[in-house]
């Protein structure tokens, strides 16, 4: 009888994860994966002005959880780099910008173009392995005790 009581109570705790599998994965994803990966891509983020560093957050969404900057239009052309190319004024007949505090005016002028740096995939691809571990012992935790993760 001792061993069919066994057989029970772990087949429950069984069913009981299975059941639980939705919340843990969630409760993965929002409270450990979605801040590893803010502190991973602000940690890799290229600084100049701060604006790109700064957009980044973790919105959660329902199974799921979407990390990146925000709002900040030219994150694409950082991560795709860009081709060499030509800048003219929109609004104004010249350009005018400072090098080394000497301010030059131009009617154009020529971008070298900029390397691509992937640093939301190299950061998603860190903390990911370090976090798949976690889900399984949060699963693993979940058939010990037969309770939801908390913290």
């Amino acid at each position: 009888m001792i061993e069919y009581a066994a057989v029970t109570q772990l087949s429950d705790r069984l069913k009981k994860a299975v059941d639980l599998a939705p919340v843990v994965v969630e409760f993965w994803l929002h409270k450990m994966v979605g801040p590893a990966m803010v502190r991973e891509m602000k940690d890799a983020a290229p600084v100049k002005s701060g604006k790109l560093r700064d957009a980044i957050r973790a919105l959660n969404e329902p199974m799921k959880v979407r990390v990146g900057p925000f709002g900040v239009e030219y994150n694409q052309f950082v991560v795709e780099g860009t081709k060499p190319h030509t800048i003219k004024p929109k609004n104004a007949s010249t350009l005018r910008f400072k090098i080394g505090g000497v301010t030059y005016y131009a009617k154009s002028v020529k971008h070298p173009g900029t390397r691509p740096n992937p640093y939301m995939t190299v950061s998603s691809k860190k903390v990911m392995e370090r976090m798949l571990p976690r889900l399984a012992q949060l699963q693993i935790d979940v058939i010990k005790t037969g309770k939801r993760p908390h913290g």
